[in-house]
């Protein structure tokens, strides 16, 4: 007899959500699944090319995600990234340094 799964969904929808729900609250907006689409199209644009862009800067990698800061349309969004499910996981307050 296994141990039953009690969660509902994949991990991929539990980070859709999460992220969602961070985007509004940091920013009071949706996080549309056009504007979802685009930020992982910069973030997967930056990695092919192994190089910082305008819009999109590479910070650390942290067990196993990656965090970035995405620049769009004059806001700086600081996001964490999934490489293996290519998914946005969260998006944090910026702090400056």
């Amino acid at each position: 007899m296994g141990i039953k799964n009690t969660h509902k969904g994949t991990t991929f929808q539990h980070q859709t959500k999460h992220a969602g729900r961070k985007f509004k609250q940091l920013n009071g907006i949706p996080l549309t699944p056009n504007l979802r689409r685009e930020f992982r199209g910069l973030i997967r644009e930056r990695r092919l090319m192994q190089e910082d862009s305008d819009s999109v800067i590479f910070l650390e990698e942290s067990r196993g995600y990656e965090i970035y800061d995405i620049n769009y349309k004059g806001k700086t969004h600081r996001t964490v990234y999934d490489p293996t499910t290519k998914n946005l996981v969260t998006f944090l307050e910026r702090q400056e340094r």
